[in-house]
Formats: C-alpha cells, sequence, structure tokens
C-alpha cells in the first residue's frame, strides 16, 4: 500500500470525491466515496489527513486510488486534543 495525503475534497450534493497526494511525490491519484475501505467515513475525511491505498490505472481516468484507509487524525482533531 501507498501512503498520501488527501489534498482535495468535494463533498457537494450528488459529487463525493477527492485528490491524494502519495507521499514524496507531486503528482494527485483521484478517490471518490467508493474507494473508501469505509465509504461512511468520507463525511470526516479533512484536507491534511493521512491515508494508505492501492493504486490502480485505468482507460479513463489515467489512475486511481482503491482500498483508502484512513491512518491518522485529521489536522482539526489533533489541534482541539
Amino acid at each position: 500500500m501507498t501512503q498520501g495525503v488527501i489534498v482535495k475534497l468535494v463533498k457537494t450534493h450528488g459529487s463525493q470525491w477527492g485528490c491524494i497526494r502519495p507521499r514524496h511525490e507531486s503528482r494527485q491519484v483521484f478517490f471518490n466515496v467508493a474507494s473508501l475501505d469505509e465509504p461512511s467515513a468520507f463525511e470526516s475525511i479533512e484536507i491534511g489527513q493521512t491515508v494508505e491505498f492501492d493504486e490502480r490505472s485505468d482507460f479513463v481516468t489515467n489512475s486511481h486510488a482503491e482500498h483508502v484507509i484512513l491512518t491518522a487524525e485529521s489536522p482539526a482533531m489533533k489541534a482541539e486534543a
């Protein structure tokens, strides 16, 4: 599995997706709510949160994340503690 950081989130009605920046790389990898091992966790994800994921290449999106797992608390949760 690859480690990365959430760098973009779109949480609008009918659209739930985002981008992950793999660790030590400048590129971004697309993911959507179905990519999460626990889709209900999408509502609690925040930018800056660390994740682990598998990357897959396909014809349409070039590459995307699968089996995204949250690995740490979000920066906001750490600041509140």
